[in-house]
């Protein structure tokens, strides 16, 4: 998880700057997924880390190769950890590449990337026979997964109850800046056509959405499955308020080199109080022996 804040950092300061970078990392640090998931271990924290650091790899792809290489193996990575989930990191990709790119060559990369990611999982399955004694991995996996997702049918009515199933925690989890967003739609609606502009926005806001849509897809819901959502939702709300609420940001400003020093210590005062709530809750952990 703390990782992943590393890479939250790096994308949003690459858009508008390290001020953004350390209000979007203080930020979602507040947000009920990443306090509710902070001592869980969830395949959720793999897979988020390799969202993150795959779309902060793909929008920069046309720099070198090292970040062609972080977002290929940021795919592979959630491919292997969370299977059909890791297309999430697709989704994202191809929002980027809409928002950011459109062009031939991006494209080809996209293809080339899935390619490559096809292969090790090609490879994964030849390791896998090997030491079960001939036994299939990626055959069983979808028969199961695609199985239970499906189940009963396809009623476009179940998928619309589904995405607004999915809405709703949209509206939790990244609360309380996804309802920045609202006010940063209501000045759309006003004439303001800068947020719009804002290809971080859009970045952000179109990376959510996609995820969310996939998922609506199948019959099988949990909080946990758009987890990648929240956190480009709370991106998308902490950058309308950075950009409307100008004494907020020049009061950053003046704290700028104190925020890694804030941040650190909110995160194990966070740390510890998280471990005590679960400690009292749940006798199993515990904080120290005896």
């Amino acid at each position: 998880m703390f990782v992943s804040l590393y890479f939250i950092y790096l994308l949003a300061s690459y858009f508008q700057g390290s001020l953004l970078g350390w209000s979007a990392v203080l930020a979602y640090t507040f947000t009920p997924i990443f306090l509710q998931y902070l001592v869980r271990a969830n395949q959720e924290h793999p897979l988020n880390l390799a969202v993150v650091a795959g779309v902060y790899g793909f929008v920069r792809c046309q720099e070198s190769w090292g970040y062609k290489a972080l977002f290929i193996f940021s795919l592979i990575l959630a491919l292997l950890i969370k299977g059909m989930s890791g297309l999430t990191v697709s989704l994202a990709a191809l929002i980027c590449w809409v928002i950011l790119f459109r062009s031939r060559r991006t494209l080809l990369f996209i293809i080339l990337a899935h390619i490559i990611a096809l292969a090790m999982m090609a490879l994964f399955e030849f390791w896998y026979k090997q030491v079960t004694g001939g036994m299939p991995f990626w055959r069983n996996y979808f028969s199961i997964q695609l199985g239970s997702a499906v189940a009963g049918g396809f009623n476009p009515f179940t998928k619309i109850y589904n995405f607004a199933w999915y809405l709703g925690r949209a509206l939790w989890f990244p609360a309380p800046w996804v309802f920045f967003i609202f006010y940063g739609l209501f000045r759309w609606v006003k004439g303001d056509r800068s947020l719009i502009k804002s290809k971080f926005f859009l970045l952000s806001l179109g990376s959510a959405f996609s995820i969310i849509f996939w998922f609506s897809l199948f019959n099988r819901k949990a909080d946990r499955y758009i987890f990648p959502a929240y956190i480009f939702l709370a991106l998308a709300g902490v950058f309308v308020l950075f950009k409307r609420k100008i004494k907020l940001r020049n009061w950053l400003e003046r704290k700028k080199r104190l925020l890694p020093v804030y941040h650190s210590l909110l995160l194990i005062i966070i740390t510890l109080a998280r471990i005590l709530f679960h400690n009292y809750l749940y006798i199993f952990i515990k904080l120290w022996p005896g």
